[in-house]
């Protein structure tokens, strides 16, 4: 299956599991609601727990949109940002400074298994800044060189972390906004009219996941463009000068 597939498969997927649970009366209701209202019990010191996990996800190499949906379920949509922003970016400040600092052999020892890391490092060092807003576009790019393998090329870290930053952002405000319409569906409190409310709500999560493949999908192809075609090379370079355009 192609990539592109795999992504509209996942996409609609979990666009039918969430019309689902918000169109039947599911005990999953009660859960989320009790999580919505421990959350907001602890006011914005919530955040702070929420900032430890999402940096342990990220030096544990586990994927992080789950912590993006669940951002948007518990908090407000601005502190949901806010709060996704700050971990994220402390999140690739902690693996790029593990990778390059402290565990560069480890890292490096690691990524020799992956058959596709040598190109997509030859890459960042051959591209730098654009090519890695890409590659933060893209989801299917293995979760240990979106961690640590960036920490291995010649990018600067004050590149890097704009670069990701720029690039992880878009996906994350969908996941955001996808948790958010999947709170309220669930816990409709009829300000508005059911009907309407759900219609306006899942009409918002299908834009979103159509946003989602497209910006992937974008991201994929651009990537395998000859723009970007480089020779892999197992041969890191020490860390460069790589001007922000």
């Amino acid at each position: 299956m192609k990539p592109t597939h795999k992504i509209a498969a996942v996409s609609v997927l979990a666009l039918i599991v969430a019309l689902i649970a918000a169109g039947l009366d599911l005990p999953v209701k009660n859960s989320v609601g009790e999580l919505v209202a421990r959350g907001k019990s602890y006011g914005n010191w919530a955040t702070l727990p929420y900032l430890a996990l999402y940096v342990t996800a990220a030096v544990s190499g586990m994927s992080r949109t789950l912590l993006n949906i669940l951002a948007g379920v518990i908090f407000a949509p601005a502190i949901a940002v806010l709060a996704v922003l700050v971990a994220s970016t402390a999140a690739f400040a902690t693996t790029f400074c593990i990778a390059r600092f402290i565990a560069r052999d480890w890292v490096a020892k690691h990524l020799e298994k992956i058959p596709t890391a040598s190109t997509f490092m030859a890459a960042i060092d051959t591209y730098g800044f654009r090519l890695l807003v890409l590659m933060r576009m893209n989801p299917l790019i293995p979760g240990f060189i979106n961690g640590y393998g960036f920490g291995l090329t010649s990018i600067r870290l004050g590149s890097y972390m704009l670069a990701s930053i720029l690039g992880s952002m878009p996906l994350s405000l969908l996941h955001i906004y996808l948790g958010w319409a999947g709170g309220e569906m669930l816990l409709a409190d009829g300000q508005l009219p059911g009907d309407v409310q759900h219609t306006l709500l899942i009409s918002g999560c299908v834009l979103s996941f159509a946003l989602l493949v497209v910006i992937s999908w974008y991201a994929q192809n651009t990537l395998q463009s000859p723009r970007y075609a480089v020779q892999p090379s197992d041969k890191r370079e020490t860390p460069q000068s790589d001007p922000v355009p």
